[in-house]
């Protein structure tokens, strides 16, 4: 009879066995979904959202994924090699950055007979730029520790304008402080919120007065469509973004099936809730702020 040891073993044995496969295939799978934007006719705007929030992986496990999922689209042999099991999932990744069809031998090669730590040296060989990734975490409540490798030239920019900074507050600013004049700037000037802040401002000093911020049609013609063209879309005025950007704050309107708002602030567009092909028209009811993710989404959903 087995002991309790050998049995256990066995088990872990066949588990992870399963384990390694179902690594294979969901890597298989995620190729499919994203190639063909499946995720998108879900309520998904990105692979990375469907993984994360449909298929609840973690954020780093999702990335992982969908990263060596799109290599393979690339270097097929990855995703044998990983089928296989002749390379792990972990050191698939490590080779990413660097894998190209060309040099596919020496890289597959190198996750094969590397350990991990081996083979993270001979890949930041190659993109010395992966010694410094992107890293924020909290070190307080209301603190965050920021890490991040810089060209010497945006350093030396960067020292130029705390100089600036520094004569202007007549007392040495800390990069910390450059970095907020900087930021604080950029956003006041290009950010489309802010923009459209500025805008209104303008129209309601000339005005006098509150000025409307729904383009007012001419008699018989539907708002946003052009003047004896059943729905031909026209351009969307300057003024009508500005109230669609003030009214949503500039953030994307769409809410998943929990009520959840999504968080997206870039890539954004107008979107007509009822379609102009339907006889839908440039107006402030009839707009709403979506990301381009999720501007796909609802186009699919109208099919």
């Amino acid at each position: 009879m087995k002991s309790d040891a050998r049995l256990l073993h066995e088990k872990a044995l066949q588990i992870a066995r399963n384990y390694l496969r179902a690594e294979a295939e969901l890597i298989d799978v995620l190729q499919e979904i994203d190639q063909a934007r499946a995720y998108r006719e879900l309520g998904y705007r990105s692979a990375f959202e469907y993984a994360t929030q449909s298929l609840r992986l973690s954020e780093s496990v999702a990335y992982n994924f969908i990263t060596v999922a799109r290599k393979a689209s690339e270097v097929p042999i990855l995703k044998e090699k990983i089928a296989s099991q002749e390379i792990t999932l972990s050191n698939a990744r490590l080779i990413v950055p660097v894998l190209t069809p060309e040099n596919q031998a020496i890289w597959i090669s190198a996750a094969q007979g590397l350990s991990k730590r081996q083979l993270e040296k001979e890949v930041a060989k190659e993109r010395p730029e992966i010694l410094t990734p992107e890293r924020a975490r909290y070190v307080q409540a209301d603190r965050i520790k920021l890490e991040m490798g810089v060209s010497e030239e945006l350093h030396l920019a960067l020292k130029r304008a705390q100089d600036l900074v520094s004569s202007k507050l007549q007392k040495a600013a800390s990069l910390e402080k450059t970095l907020q004049v900087l930021v604080g700037s950029y956003l006041d000037r290009e950010h489309p919120l802010a923009k459209a802040e500025r805008a209104e401002a303008r129209k309601t000093k000339k005005a006098g007065a509150v000025a409307t911020t729904q383009q007012q049609p001419a008699p018989g013609q539907v708002p946003g469509h052009a003047p004896g063209h059943a729905f031909l879309r026209v351009p969307i005025q300057a003024s009508l973004k500005h109230a669609v950007i003030r009214r949503d704050k500039y953030r994307c309107t769409y809410r998943d099936e929990y009520g959840n708002r999504c968080p997206e602030r870039r890539w954004l567009d107008c979107h007509h809730k009822r379609a102009v092909s339907d006889g839908g028209g440039n107006s402030l009811e009839n707009l709403v702020t979506v990301c381009r993710g999720h501007h796909q989404v609802l186009h699919l959903l109208r099919l």
